[in-house]
């Protein structure tokens, strides 16, 4: 599960196609709705890396075991290529 965790505007103006989008001030409150399964493998991203880093942590405190942050966020995921949609 790919989860962007940026603000509404920056998930409207583009994000990566597979990715759903829970921003990080809610990710505790919803994360149970999109991925109920805590062994499941969550990636999140954000701009850069350092909020989904949070997010990561956050999510291992409730129990998901393999929540991680993508390295170089949504930057990172451009220079790369990857599918975006607008």
């Amino acid at each position: 599960m790919l989860i962007d965790v940026r603000q509404d505007e920056d998930w409207q103006a583009r994000h990566a196609a597979s990715a759903v989008h829970i921003r990080r001030v809610l990710l505790s409150d919803r994360i149970g709705t999109f991925v109920p399964d805590k062994r499941a493998r969550i990636v999140l991203y954000c701009g850069s890396g350092k909020l989904s880093a949070f997010g990561a942590e956050t999510l291992k405190g409730l129990g998901y075991v393999e929540a991680y942050s993508l390295s170089g966020g949504f930057r990172a995921w451009q220079e790369a290529g990857l599918p975006i949609t607008h």
